[in-house]
């Protein structure tokens, strides 16, 4: 679990984190890290570092 202050929750629930039509946050900050990790390894591997991605 990544521990992170209580402004930072604030801000990412108010500004980053998925939520559902009604408003309601409907995800958590690791799920965040691990989406925009992914879409940042997918740029890499359409790029460069093809041989690398795993890795990353």
């Amino acid at each position: 679990m990544i521990k992170l202050s209580k402004n930072a929750l604030t801000i990412l629930e108010q500004r980053y984190l998925k939520k559902n039509d009604k408003g309601r946050v409907i995800e958590k900050p690791e799920d965040l890290f691990r989406r925009v990790s992914k879409n940042i390894a997918l740029a890499d591997a359409k790029y460069k570092y093809k041989n690398e991605i795993k890795k990353i």
